[in-house]
């Protein structure tokens, strides 16, 4: 079994396992300079969501399911509608049976037994064997474990 694991944002982590090997990073999908020159520009078009697509076709037809952390709340409207497209542009790429989206709380709860777990926490509860390089890759590869838990895989 293969499964895909996203925390969805500017910085997007993923994790994916392929028959028990387990290989993560994160997608930086625009830098500052980026957003701000097309939010400066009269035909705004923001770089992200092609980016992701981009992203997901690397892997595509690779996976059997696709897990994402699912945001209930965005602070801005812009935040809402960009973590919104984002969710649009993953949809794609699984069918609705093999797509989940799984709160963040139940994420860090899984991952410390707080749903309120910093960062910092989320990034500690990685076990010291593998090498994380930010708390978006932390909550991907916690997610990616839930997935194997939720999935029963071994």
């Amino acid at each position: 079994m293969k499964i895909l694991a996203l925390d969805l944002g500017t910085a997007t982590g993923w994790a994916f396992y392929d028959s028990g090997v387990i290989t993560s990073g994160t997608w930086i999908l625009a830098t500052v300079k980026e957003i701000q020159e097309a939010n400066a520009s009269p035909f705004y078009c923001d770089p992200r969501p092609g980016r992701l697509k981009l992203h997901l076709e690397s892997f595509h037809p690779t996976f059997d399911y696709l897990f994402f952390e699912n945001v209930l709340f965005a602070k801005t409207r812009i935040q809402a509608q960009l973590w919104g497209g984002f969710r649009a542009i993953a949809s794609l790429f699984c069918p609705p049976s093999r797509l989940r989206g799984v709160a963040i709380q139940t994420i860090k709860k899984f991952a410390t037994g707080s749903g309120a777990a910093t960062k910092e926490q989320m990034i500690a509860a990685v076990p010291n064997c593998k090498r994380i390089i930010d708390d978006n890759e932390a909550d991907a590869y916690h997610l990616l474990q839930f997935a194997l838990k939720e999935l029963r895989c071994p």
